[in-house]
């Protein structure tokens, strides 16, 4: 008997491994402006009581995490950039009891709330700089004083500096003048921000988005020696995070209840760069960094551009990527990809490793509105120049009403002129082929599979077809094959370097139709993908 005991015990097989894989890097999440995305008031403005009440349409797409734009209360200089209240809400977004309702019920839904947070400045009328102006005791150094401007340019070539007539210094405005640069090196404001997190967290919060990581701090002696590099992207920048991630790391304490602490860094920064934000051996950095690259492209990168991105910012388990593919700052993506581009791009963005985000009415697709208000909500655009993002900001299309179901009042944004004919209720109740929503709905279905979640990843490029392959030991391998090119092209399926071409396999995912799921014999066969198209193939055999 002991013997057969030991037999089966050694011949046993053993699961396959499974890295420790949190919720936030397991599914894609659903990024959303709030103002935009449902009003419950009749004021014309979403908020988040309207935002409650679409949580079971959220859960419908497979979500399971909702990622918001700043809701701290601002002075809406430059949206809700300019926060002067960091532990109270925006009044037209509604109240920290509201928060709480919905943190509540996306709490039932396995649902988790991740919210911008805005740490290196402040609207010159928070009551921290009014102090700081004054040198009241305690907030002399909150902000970044300096006696003279030392010449520090913005990419303009515009001053980084500006003279307060109260208190007859200089202080730092890395992203606008009405926001002043706090001094995350003074232990007291380090302090401040540690509390808010935990503040947020006490009200139901799970994770937080960081934004401006790259200006978080500079050379406390105002050195000019290594420009840019002494007040951007600088080496403290690391040391001021890792204090955040340990106090969310603090209250992590059961399984799914985990806190992230996340940013998004252009495509443009270096790769060394981006990755050190993760941290090192001695500190801890971000537990995702998200890549913008995919919110940077429009239709003229092919294939081999493609392939360069993703290998230029592609990470690995413990340096985990987030993908962004459109947002309130940025055109969105179909009207940046037009027609069957926008299902293969989406496809690619959902098939890497990495958390993918969705900004909200992408899935359908929305494009950029044809109107800005009158006049414009983005007034600091208005102002300052470049495009007004008002477009990238129009309400949800939810039914084809007088307001696309978005309001009972007026639009503060006026909606796009197609909403009638693209929105939630047509897409479910009278698309009867294969909608971009589908689209969505099975590309997260497909990401529950290891291989995809967290296998090593291969690509190279034949022909403008880009080929993805990926495949977690233990479990099947997948293949996305996109084809770039406006003509169709047969091709050998690859299976990843130094492997044997696969024999069978099924049809796991197509940008055409609903994949079937059948077996496929490919040995020493070529496979025919349309132009403009992807699909994605499960190795059998």
């Amino acid at each position: 008997m002991l013997a057969a005991a030991i037999t089966i015990i050694v011949l046993a097989p053993r699961c396959p491994y499974k890295p420790d894989l949190k919720w936030y890097n397991k599914d894609p999440g659903y990024k959303i402006y709030v103002q935009s995305f449902k009003d419950s008031d009749g004021d014309g403005v979403g908020d988040l009581n309207g935002l409650k009440s679409k949580i079971d349409y959220l859960v419908g797409l497979g979500v399971k995490s909702i990622w918001l734009n700043s809701i701290f209360k601002s002075d809406n200089v430059d949206g809700s950039n300019g926060v002067v209240d960091y532990k109270d809400i925006d009044p037209q977004l509604g109240t920290i009891e509201d928060l709480q309702s919905l943190t509540k019920a996306m709490f039932n839904k396995d649902l988790h709330l991740i919210l911008d947070f805005i740490p290196n400045h402040t609207s010159r009328n928070h009551t921290w700089f009014q102090k700081s102006q004054r040198g009241e005791i305690g907030f002399e150094d909150y902000y970044v004083w300096a006696d003279k401007d030392n010449g520090w340019k913005n990419d303009g070539g515009g001053s980084l500096w500006q003279l307060d007539t109260v208190r007859n210094k200089y202080y730092l405005h890395q992203t606008a003048t009405e926001f002043p640069d706090l001094n995350l090196k003074n232990e007291a404001v380090q302090k401040e921000m540690t509390e808010i997190l935990k503040f947020w967290v006490s009200k139901g919060v799970y994770g937080f988005h960081v934004v401006g990581t790259q200006y978080l701090t500079e050379n406390a002696n105002f050195s000019t020696q290594n420009g840019k590099d002494e007040y951007i992207n600088y080496k403290d920048n690391l040391e001021v995070i890792s204090q955040w991630r340990g106090v969310l790391d603090s209250l992590s304490n059961k399984p799914g209840r985990e806190k992230v602490l996340m940013t998004s860094l252009p495509a443009t920064l270096d790769k060394n760069t981006t990755m050190n934000y993760f941290g090192d051996g001695e500190q801890k950095g971000f537990h995702m960094v998200a890549s913008r690259v995919f919110a940077e492209l429009d239709q003229t990168c092919d294939a081999l551009c493609l392939d360069r991105k993703i290998e230029q910012e592609g990470g690995d388990i413990s340096q985990w990527r987030g993908w962004v593919f459109g947002d309130e700052e940025t055109a969105r993506p179909a009207t940046r990809f037009p027609g069957k581009l926008g299902r293969l791009m989406r496809t690619v963005q959902m098939f890497l490793q990495g958390t993918s985000f969705i900004y909200y009415g992408d899935e359908l697709p929305m494009e950029d509105g044809e109107n800005s208000a009158s006049p414009p909500i983005d007034v600091y655009r208005s102002t300052t120049g470049g495009t007004i993002r008002d477009i990238f900001r129009t309400p949800m299309q939810w039914d084809t009403t007088e307001n696309a179901g978005f309001t009972e009042g007026t639009p503060y944004i006026p909606l796009s002129a197609d909403y009638q004919t693209n929105n939630v209720k047509v897409t479910h109740e009278f698309v009867s082929t294969f909608s971009f929503l589908d689209l969505v709905r099975d590309l997260i279905a497909l990401r529950t599979n290891e291989s995809i979640q967290f296998g090593g990843l291969q690509s190279q490029v034949e022909d403008n077809v880009l080929f993805v392959y990926t495949k977690a030991e233990g479990f099947p391998a997948y293949l996305l094959v996109a084809n770039f090119d406006s003509m169709k092209h047969s091709v050998p399926l690859y299976a990843g370097e130094g492997a044997m071409a696969p024999k069978l396999v099924s049809s796991a995912f197509s940008t055409e139709e609903k994949a079937s799921g059948k077996i496929i014999n490919v040995d020493g066969k070529l496979v025919t993908i349309n132009a403009q198209t992807a699909r994605v193939f499960k190795f059998i055999e």
